[in-house]
């Protein structure tokens, strides 16, 4: 699955946050038409993400017997900033970063890893399920944020064409790597070091109902 969310904050055009992503998804849709795939791809926009994920999370209840078949969410999120470092905010294994982060490079995209429980990002849902799922960002601030987050400045004079090419090549790499394997090359659930946090946010929160 791939995601991304449309909503954006009031007086604010969103031009980074989230226009840049819904253009990501609907481009690497198009993009994927083409060859044979073992596996589904599902592309997804989600609401009211700045609502804390209230769109995915939504999305999760409303499908829970479809979740366990559901392999990896790529959600993209403010991947389009000028200035920065693309991030791969990590739900899921440590095995399946360690994984990821080398794909990526190899398609073009070097991206630092930040891994813990981040329910304000669309890919925590299902990642609080046991499914493999990060958000990508380009942040230009060390704090994670972006000067422009939020404001009257999120416009098109503050996003690069460029960056978000090299995101939407090296996601559609990894993609169809991912589709056209018979069995994933890392194995499903949370990282031991984060399994206990991910699970009280996820029921209070959103009131996910998990007994792992």
């Amino acid at each position: 699955m791939i995601g991304a969310h449309h909503d954006t904050q009031c007086n604010n055009t969103g031009a980074d946050d989230n226009a840049s992503a819904v253009v990501a998804l609907l481009e690497l849709a198009r993009g994927l038409v083409a060859g044979r795939l073992l596996r589904t791809i599902r592309f997804v926009s989600f609401g009211a993400e700045e609502q804390l994920s209230v769109g995915s999370a939504h999305y999760v209840k409303e499908h829970l017997r479809e979740i366990s078949s559901v392999a990896v969410v790529l959600n993209l999120d403010s991947v389009a900033s000028p200035l920065g470092h693309h991030w791969v905010i990590r739900g899921g294994t440590n095995e399946f970063g360690d994984w990821l982060l080398k794909r990526l490079a190899r398609h073009g995209l070097e991206a630092v890893e930040k891994a813990f429980p981040m329910p304000f990002a669309d890919h925590f849902p299902f990642a609080a399920m046991g499914v493999p799922a990060v958000t990508f960002m380009r942040p230009n601030m060390d704090s994670g944020m972006r000067w422009q987050h939020h404001s009257a400045h999120d416009n098109l004079e503050n996003v690069s064409v460029p960056e978000l090419a090299r995101v939407i090549g090296a996601v559609q790499g990894v993609t169809r790597e991912l589709a056209q394997a018979s069995r994933l090359p890392f194995r499903r659930g949370v990282a031991p070091e984060h399994k206990a946090e991910t699970v009280r946010l996820a029921r209070e929160l959103f009131g996910f109902k998990i007994t792992r």
